[in-house]
């Protein structure tokens, strides 16, 4: 075996004061028992959006499935190849960023 020599600031008087210490077993919690399906759930991130006359975006919408099924992509993110889309649903005309990878 090869040996591990101490650092060069370790001194005999610092592995004294720990001399006589002991190192207990921690205890676990009882955690309660999860259903398989409840460990694979991934929270569902409500997605909001914007109207598409309001540039500012001063009024935030949330997206329905209804209204993403009815969308259709009108842009690209501001940034060029950065995975990100701009939707809008033809008919409130509120426009929402959709990653596509």
């Amino acid at each position: 075996m090869l040996s591990n020599p101490l650092c060069s600031f370790w001194a005999d008087e610092l592995s004294e004061v720990w001399a006589g210490t002991t190192v207990e077993e921690g205890k676990k919690q009882k955690q309660k028992p999860q259903k398989q399906a409840e460990l694979f759930e991934v929270p569902q991130v409500q997605t909001k959006g914007w109207l598409a006359s309001d540039e500012t975006m001063k009024c935030i919408y949330p997206i329905t499935p209804e209204m993403v099924r009815r969308a259709s992509q009108v842009g690209e993110h501001n940034f060029d190849n950065s995975g990100y889309v701009i939707m809008e649903d033809e008919v409130t005309r509120v426009r929402w960023v959709k990653q596509i990878y």
